[in-house]
C-alpha cells in the first residue's frame, strides 16, 4: 500500500474506513457472535426480508400475496424490513460497486452535451455499477442516440427523422464520426437490439457498451 493511501486511512485489506466498521457490525446482526438470531430465526427473518421486499419490487402469486396482506397491516414494520434490507445489501455489495465503478474512466470533452446526454450516460453508468446489466446496455443506445442527434442538429439545424443506423450512417458521412468510432456506435446498437428482444447480458456485455458509448461521445464533444 502507498504511503498516500496509508495517509487517507484506507485499510490494508483494500476498504475504507466505513465499509470496514459497517461490515464488521453486520456480521454481529447476521449470526456470527453468540448473542445473535439463532441459525433458524435468522432463516426466517431473510424468507421474511425477501418476501417483503421482493414482493413489492415485482410479481408475486396468491399464496405470497396473502402474506404480504398481513404485513400491510404494519407499515412500519415493512418499513423497517424495507430499510434494513437496502442498508445491508448496500454494505455488502459496496465492494462490488466499487470495483466495477473504477473500470470506467472519465471522459475528457470540450464542448458540453445536452442534459439528457449527461442524464443518460449517468443512467446508464450507475446501472452498470449496481449490476443491473440489461439496463446498462438499453441506456447507453439511448446516450448513444440523443448524443448523435444533439450533433446533426447542431450542425445541420435539425434531427433527421431516420432510425438509429441511419445516424451513425450520417455522422460517418459528416464526419462527425470517424469509421473506427462507427463501428463501435453500430455495436452498440446491435447489442441493445439484442438485450431488448432475445437475450439477457453480462457484465462484460454491458461494460463493452458502456465504453464503446463513452468513446462515441468522446469524439462527438472532444473534437
Amino acid at each position: 500500500m502507498c504511503k498516500r493511501c496509508q495517509d487517507a486511512r484506507i485499510r490494508a485489506n483494500g476498504h475504507g474506513p466505513n465499509y470496514f466498521h459497517l461490515s464488521e457490525e453486520l456480521k454481529e446482526l447476521t449470526g456470527n457472535y453468540p448473542e445473535a438470531l439463532s441459525p433458524e430465526d435468522r432463516e426466517l427473518v431473510d424468507l421474511m426480508d425477501q418476501l417483503i421486499v421482493r414482493g413489492h419490487e415485482g410479481f408475486v402469486g396468491a399464496f405470497e400475496n396473502q402474506a404480504l396482506e398481513v404485513w400491510r397491516k404494519h407499515p412500519d414494520y415493512i418499513y423497517c424490513v424495507c430499510e434494513d434490507h437496502f442498508v445491508a445489501e448496500g454494505v455488502m455489495l459496496a465492494p462490488e460497486k466499487a470495483r466495477r465503478l473504477t473500470r470506467l474512466a472519465p471522459i475528457l470533452i470540450e464542448e458540453r452535451p445536452k442534459p439528457e446526454v449527461f442524464g443518460y450516460l449517468i443512467e446508464a453508468s450507475r446501472c452498470f455499477v449496481h449490476g443491473f446489466f440489461q439496463a446498462t446496455i438499453a441506456l447507453s443506445r439511448s446516450a448513444l442516440e440523443s448524443g448523435l442527434n444533439d450533433r446533426l442538429e447542431k450542425s445541420l439545424g435539425r434531427t433527421p427523422s431516420v432510425d438509429l443506423a441511419e445516424k451513425i450512417n450520417q455522422a460517418a458521412r459528416f464526419k462527425f464520426l470517424s469509421p473506427e468510432i462507427a463501428v463501435q456506435a453500430n455495436q452498440v446498437r446491435a447489442m441493445a437490439n439484442k438485450v431488448l428482444h432475445k437475450t439477457t447480458a453480462s457484465e462484460e456485455q454491458a461494460f463493452d457498451s458502456l465504453i464503446q458509448v463513452r468513446a462515441v461521445l468522446r469524439e462527438t464533444y472532444g473534437n
